[in-house]
């Protein structure tokens, strides 16, 4: 089940803020991002800092938190940036299903070589060699045995 959140980051300039916004929905991690000018008065080594900082709300399931923050880190000017995880408590049924359809769940591990990743709609499996095999999901349907297009069993 997914746990939708919105995760915060400020960024030092529009366009790193729509890079990392960009790289985040490319790789399924959010589902939006929506960015706006906010200005920003802290405190950073003893001293009382402010700055015109650009606000990243991203839509997302917080099961890939770890995935998303590692995402940001990994393109942020900042040594210390903003990521700060809510949890979306109520929201709308068909705006939850959007949400959940485009942010991918973790990668399960489900057989030597393999990895499995679910959508309501498609459950996928990719090889140790990078080769992707597409199922129909539809919610309740499970899979215990599948012997793929090249003779392999799962």
């Amino acid at each position: 089940m997914a746990h939708y959140g919105v995760v915060l980051v400020t960024a030092g300039s529009e366009a790193e803020a729509t890079t990392i916004a960009q790289h985040l929905v490319e790789n399924n991690l959010a589902g939006c991002a929506s960015i706006a000018p906010v200005r920003s008065i802290y405190r950073w080594q003893g001293q009382i800092e402010t700055a015109q900082e650009w606000q990243l709300t991203i839509e997302t399931d917080l099961d890939r938190f770890d995935d998303l923050a590692r995402a940001v880190k990994s393109l942020h000017t900042y040594r210390v940036p903003k990521i700060v995880a809510l949890p979306i408590v109520k929201g709308d049924d068909p705006y939850l299903y959007w949400l959940e359809t485009v942010v991918e769940p973790t990668p399960a591990v489900i057989g030597a070589g393999f990895q499995a990743s679910t959508t309501p709609t498609q459950f996928t499996l990719t090889d140790d060699q990078g080769t992707v095999y597409c199922f129909p999901s539809a919610g309740t349907v499970s899979y215990t045995h599948l012997t793929l297009p090249t003779n392999r069993e799962v």
